[in-house]
């Protein structure tokens, strides 16, 4: 899949949604590293992998977080109900996990784990 183009996966994307009847909703990607996805705080944009939120402490990677905020926008709208209809918005428990699956079979880099909260 890496060498895939972001359009050929966008297109794969909106046959296989349209093959199983599910609705491909897009969002903007601009800006969604700004915002915390844990307590939706609003940050400066870094040009550091990994940030700390000042306001809960919480330490994410910025594509993760930006995964997160898009995921919870996307979520906002009902699959049955009219066009531009958004639901109201239900948080998860503190107590669930998230499990989250990445495929770092060709990895660029590697992660710096001396990472220390300012």
């Amino acid at each position: 899949m890496n060498s895939w183009s972001c359009r050929e996966l966008q297109r794969q994307v909106e046959y296989k949604a349209r093959w199983e009847g599910v609705k491909v909703i897009y969002a903007p990607a601009r800006n969604t590293s700004k915002r915390c996805s844990m307590c939706g705080y609003k940050t400066l944009e870094s040009t550091q992998r990994r940030r700390c939120c000042p306001n809960c402490g919480a330490i994410l990677d910025r594509d993760e977080n930006a995964a997160r905020n898009l995921a919870a926008g996307g979520l906002r709208f009902r699959i049955n109900g009219p066009p531009g209809e958004a639901m109201v918005e239900e948080r998860e428990p503190e107590n669930s996990t998230l499990i989250l699956k990445v495929d770092g079979g060709k990895l660029s880099h590697q992660c710096d784990d001396t990472y220390q909260n300012p």
